[in-house]
């Protein structure tokens, strides 16, 4: 079973090499590496050049933000199972093996999303793990879903000429694909076993807290194509909102180092 990775690169020297072995190093036989890099001025291409003999694919180009770089390697896969990586984020020790022992085991799952570790700007584990929720539509509309990108794996057919990330989101183009797969049918998942590992750190999307209004717009526009395609709220959203928002601060506690 073909895994096919896009890394998206763009001055993020100082984490594409932990980013790269952390694919590379998974040993897995059959996979497909590519990787987006949109003009970095940094190392990155550099970098990026050392280990041209073992990547399947390089583009040195110019893009439009990291959903239309996706969109160029997505247009290179041809794996059966799809997924990407941030260049300052890694892959967990074994993930593409059980990743593809679950995908052959379970062939009414499209889309499997795992928890994952979140590490600070030097590598350090700063909580045990996060773990996703079930990803469905009254989750998503409600705010309570939790799925993270790093530990992501999706079915390439449930993609193919069908399904892209969206360009014009510059916050939450994971989350979108995701939404789209899910009003295309896509069958979801979720696994206590960490799969990835995201890095938060001043300089990062979300550890610079930047980008909050346009996050918000991104999110009302993907909730109403939900709202377009039929799906509706649940009954007591808001108490169960509060809830889990409770419990996650609970769990998020106890997990702190």
């Amino acid at each position: 079973m073909k895994i096919s990775v896009v890394t998206i690169s763009y001055n993020q020297a100082p984490f594409l090499r932990d980013a790269i072995e952390s694919v590379l190093g998974q040993n897995y036989e059959d996979l497909e590496y590519i990787i987006i890099d949109a003009g970095s001025n940094d190392d990155s291409r550099k970098i990026i050049c050392e280990y041209e003999e073992k990547l399947s694919h390089i583009i040195f180009e110019p893009d439009k933000g990291p959903a239309d770089g996706l969109n160029k390697g997505l247009a290179l896969c041809t794996g059966d199972i799809f997924c990407y990586l941030n260049a300052d984020d890694r892959f967990s020790a074994g993930a593409f093996l059980f990743v593809e022992q679950f995908f052959r085991t379970n062939n009414n799952v499209d889309v499997l999303l795992g928890s994952t570790a979140i590490i600070d700007v030097n590598g350090k584990r700063k909580w045990r793990r996060r773990i996703p929720s079930d990803f469905n539509a009254t989750k998503y509309l409600e705010g309570t879903t939790l799925a993270l990108q790093q530990a992501t794996f999706i079915r390439h057919k449930v993609l193919k000429d069908v399904v892209k990330f969206n360009v014009d989101n510059f916050t939450c183009w994971d989350g979108e694909l995701l939404v789209d797969t899910l009003i295309n049918g896509a069958r979801f998942t979720s696994s206590n076993k960490v799969l990835g590992e995201f890095r938060i750190y001043p300089g990062s999307i979300t550890g610079s807290g930047t980008n909050k209004e346009r996050y918000l717009g991104d999110r009302k526009r993907i909730s109403n194509k939900l709202f377009n395609a039929g799906y509706r709220l649940g009954k007591n959203f808001r108490l169960r909102r509060l809830l889990i928002r409770l419990n996650l601060i609970r769990v998020i506690k106890e997990f702190i180092y």
